[in-house]
């Protein structure tokens, strides 16, 4: 759970995610994790973030609901 709102959870690639998540990797990890553009798309106090998608190549992001 972060900031009130409980999703989100691990997956293999090409799972398919419930509640409109998707699985995409996060700081090297695979999660079913909730993609926005704004924070008008996140539930509760949720806010858009960038994060990286890798430790690696900290310029490889995705904007995530937390």
């Amino acid at each position: 759970c972060l900031n009130g709102v409980c999703s989100g959870y691990p997956c293999e690639e090409g799972d398919t995610c419930d509640n409109d998540l998707t699985c995409q990797q996060v700081n090297d990890q695979r999660n079913c994790v909730l993609e926005c553009a704004t924070d008008s798309d996140c539930a509760g106090r949720q806010t858009c973030v960038e994060v990286a998608r890798s430790t690696n190549n900290p310029n490889d992001v995705i904007e995530l609901c937390l």
